[in-house]
């Protein structure tokens, strides 16, 4: 029988999907392992397996056989996909060995591999023999049973359901009054001033005084209860500390990933049911990482379309992110500058919006969190691709004054469009009453040093609270910043929680507790 391969089932298939599928299941197996709900891969589904297909379509041309094209096309995923990759033992080796050495040593043994390869493969066309290859039919059947085996082996990861939201508590109703919007602008991972000048030389008192003038309540001596954007949120619209969330509990010390289980509590948190109740319109735009998008929770989700966390750990786990980094090196830190300026637009929109009814807005705006990519003037920093998810000043090729004067310049933009977007809300009527809360989530969370606990929880907080003068003069850690709104605009009688503060091991919910968030280093 002419054609390529042996046929095991009889005649060669008509369609060659295999591409199509390893592609498919490669981000799926991706999206469930991270506990990434559907919303927030379903793009990435589409557009890995268009792209097989394309590359299919091209080897097709290419090879002039359908069957040869996909071969080929399977086998650069396989490759690119392997734990041991070609990207993976560059890596290494410049790891090992240094820039040069390590390039010089991949280099090597790829013309080592690929000589031994083309030796085998001379041999075989000079003895007249059909070059061996997989039968097409048996690469269809293997591709859909690896599919079948990564739902089967990550079924325990697969996002269910939403919990049901707590309910309000009882014995408290809204009481139908026109309540004052409330707006949470949270700046990811920005360090309170006094951990900017000490550990950076940072000076971001231009910016708090700008608050001061606005009238804000500028906080100096106030801390977060946790070091993790998800904890933090969690514990924020729970209203109570992780350990003491009931779905959480069996978790708590296991050193497992939690992903979705932290999403579903922030989701599903009483503060959402109270402000739904009291008739607030709820509206999210997230940070772009997927394990704090809380879609089920907003009534209106504000993404502005950027890669996210999860599509950048598809392309990190690949040699493509070698071919983007050659062809656009940029490609990364591009996005996530776009995704901080829409952020910021979205705040802008806000408050130039008409509304019949009140209003509940949390900007989640991954700045100043690293890397730093944008400058002062919004234009973005050349950060490259394969940089992008270190994790401090050497990773990103940084000396210690191009890091620091890097991190000014996010702050500064940040700083400005803070302002700007505060200023378009104190000039409409609504915008003047309403609640504005200018916070972070955490302090400084990289290259962190042995005792110094104060970075990592000393975090931003600064309020406007018409109607309420000096609600936050005694500064709050976030587990306690809703119920003290809600006691003070809507009525509820909720106590307050002595604070505590935690640090995380390996995983998010490998918690100690501490005693002085302020302390540092001697």
């Amino acid at each position: 029988m002419s054609g390529p391969g042996s046929v095991v089932f009889g005649r060669l298939p008509r369609w060659v999907v295999h591409p199509m599928v390893l592609a498919f299941a490669y981000v799926l197996n991706t999206a469930l392992a991270n506990e990434v709900e559907p919303a927030g891969y379903v793009r990435a589904l589409v557009v890995a397996t268009l792209l097989a297909g394309l590359l299919t379509v091209a080897a097709w041309m290419v090879v002039r056989n359908r069957w040869d094209g996909a071969l080929v096309v399977s086998g650069l995923i396989l490759v690119a996909v392997s734990p041991v990759s070609l990207a993976w033992v560059w890596t290494s080796m410049r790891t090992a060995f240094g820039a040069l050495l390590g390039t010089a040593l991949t280099a090597v043994l790829l013309a080592m591999a690929l000589g031994v390869v083309g030796v085998r493969l001379l041999r075989v066309r000079r003895q007249g023999h059909p070059l061996p290859r997989p039968a097409p039919e048996i690469l269809n059947v293997f591709s859909f049973a690896l599919l079948v085996a990564v739902v089967g082996s990550n079924v325990g990861s697969i996002v269910l359901p939403a919990s049901a939201p707590d309910p309000p508590p009882a014995g408290w109703h809204a009481d139908g009054a026109d309540q004052p919007d409330i707006v949470v602008l949270l700046l990811d991972g920005y360090p309170r001033t006094d951990v900017l000048e000490r550990r950076f030389g940072a000076d971001d008192t231009a910016f708090l005084d700008a608050l001061r003038q606005r009238g804000f309540d500028v906080a100096s001596t106030n801390h977060s209860n946790y070091t993790l954007t998800e904890l933090t949120f969690a514990s924020m619209f729970q209203m109570r500390y992780v350990d003491e969330i009931p779905s959480l509990e069996p978790f708590i010390g296991t050193g497992r990933q939690e992903n979705a289980a932290l999403r579903d509590a922030a989701e599903s948190g009483q503060a959402f049911s109270i402000l739904r109740a009291a008739g607030y319109e709820v509206s999210w735009a997230p940070g772009g990482w997927e394990h704090v998008a809380l879609r089920r929770a907003a009534d209106r989700f504000l993404d502005s379309g950027e890669l996210t966390d999860f599509e950048r750990s598809v392309i990190h786990r690949t040699w493509f992110l070698y071919l983007l980094d050659a062809v656009w090196p940029t490609v990364f830190t591009d996005a996530q500058r776009e995704r901080i300026v829409h952020a910021f637009d979205t705040l802008d929109s806000f408050a130039t919006e008409q509304a019949d009814q009140s209003r509940f807005l949390f900007l989640h705006v991954p700045a100043p969190h690293l890397p730093p990519v944008v400058n002062a003037d919004g234009t973005p920093t050349a950060l490259q691709a394969t940089r992008f998810e270190a994790s401090g000043r050497q990773g990103y090729g940084m000396t210690d004054s191009e890091f620091r004067d890097a991190w000014q310049a996010e702050l500064d933009y940040v700083a400005g469009r803070v302002i700007h977007g505060i200023d378009l809300l104190l000039d409409s009527e609504r915008g003047r009453e309403a609640v504005i809360i200018v916070m972070s989530d955490h302090g400084y969370g990289f290259e962190l040093q042995q005792g110094d606990v104060q970075a990592r929880l000393g975090n931003l907080f600064a309020t406007r609270t018409p109607g309420a003068p000096d609600l936050f003069d005694d500064p709050p850690t976030p587990v306690n910043l809703f119920r003290i709104l809600f006691n003070s605009y809507l009525g509820t009688q909720f106590p307050l929680l002595s604070d505590r503060y935690f640090l995380q091991g390996s995983r998010q919910l490998d918690l100690t507790e501490i005693q002085d968030p302020d302390e540092v280093p001697k």
